[in-house]
């Protein structure tokens, strides 16, 4: 507390006066027992006595204003936190002096080195601090973003500190080359504080992913907690995300990836179309299973059919490489054969169909055949029942050829109704499929290594196998082609690819294992274990059977990364020389040795599937009323019973794995319609 003039002399005179005590009385007391005698007496000094006692109460004041100075000078008014991908927070007092600056991750204890801050104006430390991000790299034209935060006790003075702090860095970095500034003011929020205290992030980089994945469904706090500044910038502009009360200036540099017109360089390349056909078209960068990807669509005229072919490719964009790709026909440009095209006929088609299932005209019910296209191929899907079976067949329209052969048991038909769980399925794996069941060994081929993108002649060591898993038949596939290791499941009687998995092959035998790399080339074990724990969402002390191993990938040099964590086992792969995340797995921790394997329990067992829907609704952020197209399916997967729940709402589409009796979400994943 701070006293003024007045204030200071009451206190010295009440002191005084308590230094000071009223001696008359006793001098006249004793004045009348020494009456008539004469006592020589000292004369006593008590000026020096009063002097000496206010000098003391004047020391003891100081030393109270002086305490005082110290808490106002130590008290912490504002925290400053700067986030690239080092995250740095700065404390100061009211005058803008650094009280303390912490770093929040490895990066950051590179950039404060050994510069010491405590005391120094607030301007001082921010221009070093951005200096050393420049010098060390973090800051260049390849990642340009900053992130400004400013939580202040006063609402007023940290808006303004925030705006001045943020024009500060700007001006650093256009003379550097330019980059992006983002800045917001932050308050204290229970939620908020305990996500970034359980990421060890900065409070400021938490609430910008909050409000991240509130503004798009298609993103999770867990999955872009690992991103840089850069990279959740360039996600902001692509999706056109307005987030309130961010401040942003200058563009997030790209640099890193190899840019929108490559990526729609190789999409038209693929499709095997010009630009100058190319209509509706639509670019984004998106973040889908721990990569940055491009997701372009546009639409083609067809020149076979007529009409337009809608495109949809996904290509990574550090690498170019398609990982997805769909394409389509409009239908509403085309829903019957053209006149006098070389298309078979209706009645050719229904004919086709029912050679293949070895049926005549007569033994069939139902019978109907629709025009349409998929995936660019013109064809009939011819339907009928037989034989208390369901049929459908899909006949290439060009020349017959079956390009599917589906055969149901038809449940109304058998038994007077339909049964979403049957309880009895085959066990014993198939030996000779028979030819109206499976699509075939030579068609399953086909599918695989179209899934894969490659064709027969690129293939070595194939090997194929009819297996039963989860009560279905399944092609096995397993190949070698272009440099990967392929494992593909097919469904042997619809031909829908059920697994799919690609890995890099490890010459193991032919090149040469890291032995002891220099200092300055490797990041080290111990970064390469926060980068894999950082893009697990996981913190150290959560990490179970922990196996780390340097080794060869393709030429270069990764640390192999294996633990246990929330139920789950995670393989990170981690370049040794940039810390990027090379390849990433998460499987659930199935337990086969030591539980027993579900079977059709009692309904009272399971959570049921309106309590399945509930939770899948809440984890989408929608009421019940706004899902539309629902589909719940009760199923067995990865030894436990799981509710896959489906559904569209507002644009997207949703779905959501739950375990049938913990009602824990193992799985979500959401797609624009």
């Amino acid at each position: 507390m701070k006293h003024n003039e007045q204030e200071i002399k009451a206190m010295v005179k009440k002191a005084y006066s308590a230094a000071t005590p009223d001696v008359l009385e006793s001098v006249l007391s004793d004045c009348k027992k020494l009456k008539g005698r004469v006592t020589p007496m000292k004369k006593k000094n008590y000026l020096k006595s009063i002097i000496a006692a206010a000098a003391a109460v004047v020391f003891v004041l100081a030393g109270v204003i002086g305490f005082g100075t110290y808490q106002k000078a130590n008290k912490v008014v504002s925290t400053v936190a700067l986030d690239v991908n080092p995250g740095i927070e700065i404390t100061i007092n009211a005058k803008e002096k650094v009280l303390d600056v912490k770093a929040m991750n490895d990066d950051a204890k590179k950039v404060i080195g050994d510069m010491n801050f405590k005391g120094s104006d607030l301007d001082v430390a921010v221009n070093a601090l951005i200096g050393s991000m420049l010098r060390c790299g973090y800051l260049s034209e390849i990642t340009n973003s900053i992130l400004v935060s400013v939580d202040s006790s006063d609402a007023a003075q940290g808006e303004a500190l925030q705006k001045r702090i943020a024009a500060e860095i700007e001006a650093i970095l256009n003379q550097n080359g330019g980059g992006s500034v983002l800045s917001q003011t932050v308050s204290h929020d229970a939620e908020l504080e305990k996500l970034a205290a359980e990421y060890g992030i900065t409070l400021g980089k938490a609430k910008l992913i909050q409000q991240i994945t509130s503004a798009s469904p298609l993103y999770t706090f867990e999955s872009l907690v690992s991103l840089s500044i850069n990279d959740l910038n360039l996600l902001m502009n692509s999706g056109k995300l307005n987030l309130g009360g961010i401040d942003r200036s200058g563009t997030p540099a790209s640099g890193a990836y190899i840019g929108e017109e490559a990526a729609k360089r190789i999409a038209f390349e693929h499709a095997g179309v010009a630009e100058s056909e190319i209509t509706e078209y639509e670019c984004e960068m998106d973040y889908e299973h721990g990569r940055m990807v491009y997701d372009i669509e546009f639409s083609g005229s067809d020149s076979t059919n007529g009409g337009y072919i809608e495109y949809d490719y996904h290509i990574d964009a550090e690498n170019g490489e398609i990982l997805k790709y769909d394409f389509e026909h409009d239908d509403d440009h085309h829903a019957t054969p053209a006149p006098g095209s070389e298309y078979i006929t209706s009645e050719e088609a229904i004919a086709f169909a029912l050679e293949r299932a070895g049926l005549a005209r007569n033994q069939v019910t139902n019978l109907k055949a629709e025009f349409e296209t998929e995936h660019g191929i013109a064809l009939y899907e011819v339907e009928f029942d037989a034989n208390g079976y369901e049929y459908e067949i899909k006949v290439n329209a060009a020349d017959g050829s079956i390009l599917k052969f589906d055969r149901d048991y038809d449940d109304d038909h058998n038994h007077g109704g339909h049964h979403e769980n049957p309880t009895a399925a085959p066990t014993a794996a198939p030996t000779q499929a028979p030819s109206e069941s499976y699509i075939g060994t030579e068609r399953a081929k086909q599918i695989a290594f179209n899934r894969a993108g490659v064709s027969a002649s690129q293939v070595k060591n194939l090997k194929v196998k009819l297996d039963m898993d989860d009560g279905r038949a399944i092609y096995e596939i397993e190949f070698d082609a272009k440099g990967y290791e392929y494992d593909v499941d097919v469904d042997a009687v619809n031909g829908n690819v059920v697994d799919f998995d690609k890995d890099a092959i490890d010459d193991d035998d032919d090149e040469p294992k890291p032995t002891s790399a220099p200092a300055g080339d490797y990041i080290g074990t111990e970064r390469a274990k926060q980068i894999a724990f950082n893009r697990a969402g996981v913190s150290a002390s959560q990490v179970k059977n922990l196996k780390v191993k340097l080794d060869m990938d393709d030429g270069r040099a990764i640390y192999e990364i294996e633990f246990d964590a929330k139920g789950y086992e995670y393989d990170v792969d981690v370049d040794a020389v940039n810390g990027n995340v090379v390849d990433f797995d998460k499987d659930a921790i199935d337990d086969d040795d030591d539980e027993p394997k579900p079977t059709p329990a009692p309904a009272g067992d399971y959570i049921g599937a309106e309590r399945a829907k509930k939770i899948a609704f809440n984890r989408a952020g929608i009421s019940a009323s706004q899902a539309e197209e629902l589909e719940v399916e009760l199923e067995r997967e990865d030894g436990r019973m799981v509710y896959t729940v489906e559904f569209k709402a507002g644009g997207y589409e949703y779905e959501v794995e739950i375990d049938a009796l913990t009602g824990e979400i193992l799985d979500y994943d959401v797609e624009r319609d």
